[in-house]
């Protein structure tokens, strides 16, 4: 199990993959915003998660591509809250989150489904072409002939 030590803070994290850190917030919290540290940073290190599958590991990455860093955490800050823990809560709730979306399996595409997105993807691509010499076209009239 780790912890972190803040001030006068003890967090224990049940998940030794969490590292937490606090900071000043812009938040709610009145004369004390400039006094307290009650941004919550929760960075959870993904490649020593055993717990997480290969499959929710990458797609943690390719879904969330800004939240994680080069050394491969994932970034959650929270300063919505007055309070320290309560951010520490909503950080670890939105963690939670995003591991149960990125280990959901994908969604099988039925071959109908598939052959109507094909027919679309090719008739927009028609449409685009199609646009695109009517607009040169158009635009080639403009210009005139300075013959």
């Amino acid at each position: 199990f780790g912890f972190v030590v803040c001030e006068d803070f003890l967090i224990f994290s049940v998940f030794p993959e969490l590292t937490i850190t606090a900071s000043r917030s812009s938040g709610p919290g009145g004369q004390n915003v400039n006094k307290a540290n009650s941004k919550a940073e929760v960075r959870f290190q993904i490649e020593t998660a055993a717990w997480l599958s290969d499959y929710a590991k990458g797609r943690l990455r390719e879904m969330y591509p800004t939240r994680v860093t080069k050394t491969g955490e994932l970034l959650v800050t929270s300063s919505t809250q007055k309070s320290f823990a309560q951010n520490v809560d909503e950080c670890v709730a939105k963690i939670t989150e995003m591991c149960t979306v990125a280990s959901a399996p994908p969604l099988e595409t039925s071959p109908e489904t598939a052959k109507r997105i094909e027919q679309m993807d090719k008739a927009f691509q028609e449409r685009r072409i199609k646009e695109k010499k009517f607009n040169a076209s158009k635009k080639s009239a403009r210009r005139g002939n300075d013959d």
